[in-house]
């Protein structure tokens, strides 16, 4: 990046090509040899994200809402799935499927997600033509102009409950996972489905999904992430030009949960269409804010990270009670889980692995691990992150996340380097604030009768 483009130009010039665009430096955060993200909020409360990368022609453009499953009220769960299907219907402008159209005819890579925290939306293109102004036109067309009448509703709350049925009802992880945060998460903002309860999904109306888009779907709930080869004025130009006019609402105010407990085992079986039997089994875990978070991932890979690792080593390669096992904390901004899954082998019990994995947990709970297992697991985890940054898509992708759930995109950067700091003595900690034996729910499912 040119070196006088400091914010101030920049800002300076993009207030000449466009005198009605009030911007607001907020930080900046370097990010490899020159490059340097950074951070600006538009008038309206938009917040933008940029991040110069020449490293290939093109350029990413992400649309992060701070509206997820989280945010959903009882008797309305789905409802920020099933918004996000609807965003590519038609607008004041353009037709019903014109989004798609329009982006596959320049050659675009388009997608979407909802999750527990946020929904967000992408695209892909080259950085030639008037790519950039289009995508930012569009983008900014769905988030004020959106049109929706009732054929549209039913068409895709169709399409949302055979997913539910296809990734939930009719498949048993999904409906495992789902039985499990039910039990271990009752009454609080996890603990339903982000694709939402099937009597919910078939409750949701029109007036519903307007209220809802109207209510989240405004500039000052928004993130704006562009990542790749574009002029940094001329992107800020453009998203002044295309957004300014977008008024500021006012966000409901979110009540923050009450921290989740399990004090208790709590214990669920069941019946599925499978041929061996498997078991899920998780504990409270702490939420993106929560420092330990850095030494339970360290925790996790070194129980779960690899072929070395003491539960897979134990589970699969020397008893060979188990085909599969797996254990990984969720990044949520509230606490969430910590998450075990293990398929068995023919004629082997869950209870067999059950049994192993406490004693595997209770070991870490007595002593520190060894200095080479920390920091294989460090080198581990730190690699996965830096992986997670190849491409100008992943990089929108992790500045969004962060941005969203923490409030701050530099706290990837930051966990990136203090997982160098993690120590033997933090794991041995987090371990025991973590793996109490009971206080834990697990759910296990046994063959119905014939295979999968």
């Amino acid at each position: 990046m040119n070196p006088i483009m400091t914010p101030t130009n920049i800002l300076e010039q993009v207030q000449k090509a466009c005198p009605d665009a009030h911007y607001e430096f907020i930080n900046a955060q370097a990010f490899g040899g020159n490059k340097e993200i950074r951070k600006f909020v538009l008038h309206n409360g938009l917040t933008v994200l940029f991040l110069r990368d020449e490293a290939a022609p093109l350029f990413a453009y992400h649309t992060w809402m701070r509206v997820g499953s989280r945010h959903e009220k009882e008797g309305r769960t789905g409802i920020a799935h099933l918004f996000e299907h609807l965003m590519f219907k038609a607008t004041k402008n353009h037709g019903e499927g014109e989004f798609d159209r329009l982006m596959e005819r320049r050659g675009a890579q388009t997608n979407a997600a909802t999750w527990v925290d946020w929904t967000y939306y992408h695209e892909v293109l080259p950085a030639s033509g008037d790519n950039l102004e289009f995508v930012i036109q569009m983008e900014s067309e769905r988030m004020a102009n959106l049109i929706l009448n009732s054929d549209q509703l039913e068409s895709e709350r169709e399409v949302v409950k055979n997913e539910r049925l296809y990734r939930v009802d009719d498949d048993p992880d999904g409906t495992m996972f789902e039985v499990l945060y039910k039990l271990a998460l009752p009454d609080y903002p996890y603990g339903w489905p982000t694709i939402g309860w099937m009597k919910d999904i078939e409750a949701i109306s029109l007036d519903d999904c307007m209220e809802f888009y109207r209510r989240y779907y405004s500039p000052n709930n928004a993130v704006v992430v562009l990542v790749g080869d574009v002029d940094p004025v001329e992107s800020l130009s453009l998203i002044a030009r295309y957004y300014g006019h977008l008024e500021a609402q006012d966000i409901p105010v979110e009540t923050v949960p009450e921290l989740p407990r399990i004090d208790d085992l709590r214990r669920k079986e069941m019946k599925l269409a499978i041929s061996q039997e498997r078991m899920i089994m998780c504990w409270i875990g702490p939420g993106l804010h929560d420092p330990d978070l850095m030494a339970l991932d360290v925790a996790m890979e070194i129980l779960f990270g690899g072929d070395s690792s003491r539960i897979h080593r134990r589970l699969v390669v020397d008893t060979e009670m188990a085909s599969s096992v797996g254990g990984w904390a969720t990044h949520f901004e509230y606490p969430g889980l910590m998450e075990i899954s293990v398929s068995m082998k023919p004629g082997r019990a869950a209870e067999e692995a059950e049994e192993a994995i406490l004693e595997e947990l209770a070991a870490m709970v007595d002593a520190p691990p060894s200095d080479a297992e920390l920091t294989k697991a460090r080198n581990q985890f730190e690699s996965s992150l830096y992986h997670a940054l190849t491409t100008a898509n992943a990089r929108a992708g992790k500045l969004g996340h962060y941005e969203i759930t923490v409030g701050d995109y530099r706290k990837f950067m930051e966990n990136a380097l203090n997982i160098r700091k993690v120590t033997a003595a933090d794991v041995h900690r987090v371990a025991q604030r973590i793996f109490k034996p009971d206080g834990r729910a697990v759910v296990v499912a046994r063959p119905a009768g014939g295979g999968e």
